[in-house]
């Protein structure tokens, strides 16, 4: 991770017009995602990534099922059916549970693998961090 860091600011010292900071973050945390075996499968596309937002806010929320997740998103790179083969797979390799609902037991939830959510956190604060650091430069 602190490749990540190093990484902005050593092209930063390179290049230091006002917009560098947002891009080269932007660019390091495109490249920190890419190397996480864990977050890298869920930026394949936009619906996707989308899908995996929406499973980190949800955390907590006993209540969302499948069916409603995969409505909620907005970014239409794959349909419905795809999205919710993706889920699939991803529960087989263990990156998401199946939970049953606490009010309705017949809704099924899913959760993300907790390092997952902790990996995600770290690098938002973290590309979050370093643009606001730096404001105009």
């Amino acid at each position: 991770m602190n490749a990540f860091r190093d990484d902005v600011f050593s092209q930063l010292r390179a290049n230091r017009s006002s917009n560098s900071i947002d891009v080269l973050a932007e660019l390091a945390f495109e490249r920190a995602i890419a190397a996480s075996r864990k977050l890298a499968v869920f930026r394949r596309n936009a619906a996707t990534w989308e899908l995996l937002l929406l499973l980190a806010l949800s955390e907590g929320d006993d209540e969302t099922g499948i069916y409603e997740l995969i409505g909620r998103v907005e970014s239409r790179a794959l349909g419905n059916s795809a999205l919710l083969k993706f889920l699939r797979e991803q529960t087989d390799a263990g990156m998401l549970q199946l939970l049953s609902g606490r009010a309705k037991r017949s809704r099924r939830v899913l959760r993300l693998e907790p390092t997952i959510v902790e990996e995600l956190v770290k690098l938002l604060h973290r590309r979050n961090r370093l643009i606001s650091s730096h404001p105009g430069l």
